[in-house]
């Protein structure tokens, strides 16, 4: 650790004993909506991270404490639900069986610093801080082929409506009440993001102060890896980048560690990738309009896992597939086919809030911890003045609050 990290460190752990601590750390709070559990005080829904990787993560660890502990004992009565071990020991198994800590070192080394920050910060083991960043390697490698779990979508500039990107980030059910958003300023830079996550995680999905943005959907039906870089990575690497040709470059650099949708949104366009292991294949529903949306099943590449592509074959030459992510791609088509004219943020707002379907509508309700919702949605306006829009729970039942950059 750096000499200027330690005296960092130490003037923070000062403050945060003092009554400066609110306006050092909460700062940009803008006032917002209650969360849709009871996990999160207000005052946290908007926690300012600057200085170093290193002390950006351990602020993060050491304001959010008692919350990454409550969140992680949570992911750890889950993690022994679902697999029946000890969840320890589930953590051990898991890291000395994979290698993903190789290629977050070679693409985004600051992010290891951070989250070994988090990890000092709230006094809670590196190796478990580091496998909670895990979110869909973990799904994968539990044996989950069919994972159902977002709706994203993006529409290009068009006259005086800026590009937009929006997701609903549909999660476990014991993450609801820790919904939270980080306002990251980089050392020696004036690059700013937004990240929408929970405690203790680096990043679900986020936009920055260039009008960045990225959305992401698992596709689990896509060959994977047990090395690579995990997606919470490459949301935060994409979220570095000064220009979204940056941005596109550095989503087709890294090795990916789990399939997963891309949609990249910049000022002028937006951008869909799916990615596999060994196949990056752009979409778009529409060459002649800018407007792409998509769900939790591929549908360019076919760079399928074994087992998926068996089950494929076994349709025969008409597949008919009805399931949940089919049934939520169905109703953004619909509603996007019966839009005029430009498209504007309360369109979007209503889209990600609609529950066309009951049984797999876009904006999935609460039901109970063991069971996955909407954790929450976003929309990124990426004008000239970008704005983060972020409801924290299911959009039909929780308004959408606003974050803006400084000018």
């Amino acid at each position: 650790m750096l000499r200027s990290d330690l005296f960092l460190l130490k003037l923070l752990k000062t403050l945060l004993f003092s009554s400066i601590i609110p306006v050092l750390i909460f700062g940009y709070n803008t006032g917002a909506a209650a969360s849709v559990g009871s996990g999160m005080p207000d005052d946290n829904q908007a926690i300012v991270l600057e200085g170093s990787p290193y002390v950006r993560g351990f602020t993060h660890g050491m304001v959010l404490r008692k919350e990454i502990a409550e969140v992680v004992s949570l992911w750890k009565n889950d993690l022994e639900r679902i697999y029946k071990v000890d969840p320890d020991s589930f953590i051990t198994k898991f890291l000395d069986k994979t290698d993903y800590i190789s290629a977050i070192g070679k693409y985004t080394p600051g992010l290891l610093a951070e989250v070994r920050g988090i990890s000092d910060g709230c006094s809670i083991d590196f190796n478990t801080m580091l496998a909670f960043q895990f979110v869909d390697e973990i799904w994968l490698n539990g044996g989950d082929i069919m994972g159902e779990h977002c709706s994203s979508l993006g529409v290009g500039r068009k006259g005086g409506m800026p590009s937009m990107i929006g997701q609903n980030m549909d999660i476990e059910g014991f993450r609801n009440g820790f919904q939270t958003v980080l306002h990251i300023k980089y050392e020696n830079s004036d690059l700013e993001s937004f990240v929408f996550t929970c405690p203790g995680f680096i990043a679900t999905n986020g936009m920055n102060n260039r009008s960045i943005a990225v959305c992401v959907n698992a596709v689990m039906q896509l060959r994977y890896s047990r090395e690579g870089l995990p997606v919470a990575f490459v949301i935060r690497g994409i979220l570095e980048q000064e220009t979204h040709e940056d941005a596109v470059e550095f989503l087709h650099k890294v090795d990916h560690a789990s399939p997963q949708n891309y949609i990249i949104g910049g000022p002028e366009k937006v951008y869909d990738f799916e990615c596999s292991t060994d196949k990056i294949v752009p979409y778009t529903p529409n060459e002649e309009v800018n407007i792409v949306y998509h769900t939790n099943h591929p549908i360019k590449n076919d760079d399928y896992t074994p087992g998926y592509r068996t089950y494929i074959e076994s349709l025969g030459e008409n597949p008919t597939l009805g399931g949940n992510s089919h049934v939520r791609f169905n109703t953004m088509e619909d509603r996007f086919s019966k839009l005029t004219g430009a498209i504007e943020l309360d369109d979007l707002k209503e889209i990600l809030s609609s529950r066309d379907s009951d049984r797999h509508p876009v904006s999935r309700p609460f039901t109970n911890i063991y069971g996955g919702f909407t954790f929450g949605s976003t929309i990124m306006v990426l004008s000239e003045n970008p704005e983060f829009h972020v409801s924290f729970g299911p959009p039909e039942v929780t308004n959408y609050k606003v974050f803006k950059f400084s000018k």
